[in-house]
């Protein structure tokens, strides 16, 4: 599952599409993507400084909310 910290990465791959899904996420154990060496027990994975977080299971995350955008 791909997600992101705010809204304009995903808005980028929306095209027209003028909703977000606010999740909240359960990281898990974690790693960031610039480490040399892959840590393949890792739940979940982060762009070191980025707007994005990979999670190995969709369980790891709980909707909240529908954001509208207008």
């Amino acid at each position: 599952m791909y997600s992101a910290t705010g809204p304009g990465t995903p808005m980028g791959y929306a095209g027209n599409c003028n909703k977000v899904i606010l999740a909240q996420g359960l990281q898990g154990r974690f790693q960031n993507v610039g480490n040399a060496q892959q840590d393949r027990n890792a739940d979940s994975w982060r762009g070191g400084g980025q707007d994005w977080c990979i999670f190995r299971a969709g369980e790891q995350l709980l909707p909240v909310y529908v954001v509208h955008f207008q």
